[in-house]
């Protein structure tokens, strides 16, 4: 076997000689165990894989507009989920803030988009949190 001839991996890929593995053996407490570090990808298999992503839209130009609106619905999903998130009214962590809702400022519009939203206090509603207080 040359240097140019090297064994292809049980699964099919192409992409094996790019992968670095070992195997090793450790000794814990008296037992020996046979260990499977994790798989390490080197650059090159991003970049193979990557360029072979935009091999195959050149060959399949009716691919390009499909990706492009995926990624751009992606892309637009993940942020959604992000901006809401951020959000007052949602709880992620009950036991450090359990009633977020009381630290809403009312003059912050809480919407996605707000037009023409004037607040102003009610006054019974300031004299009946003043007094509980």
């Amino acid at each position: 076997m040359g240097p140019k001839d090297k064994p292809v991996p049980p699964f099919g890929s192409g992409y094996g000689q790019y992968i670095r593995s070992g195997y090793s053996t450790r000794w814990f407490l008296g037992v020996s165990i046979f260990c499977v570090p994790r798989v390490a990808p080197d650059l090159a298999f991003y970049t193979e894989v990557i360029m072979g992503i935009f091999q195959t839209m050149m060959k399949k130009k009716e691919l390009i507009p499909l990706a492009f609106f995926m990624t751009f619905a992606a892309a637009g999903a993940s942020s959604f989920a992000i901006y809401s998130l951020k959000k007052t009214d949602v709880i992620l962590d009950r036991k450090r803030n359990p009633e977020p809702w009381e630290a809403v400022d009312p003059s912050e519009p809480q919407k996605l988009i707000t037009i023409n939203q004037q607040w102003k206090p009610i006054e019974e509603l300031q004299k009946v949190r003043r007094a509980t207080k």
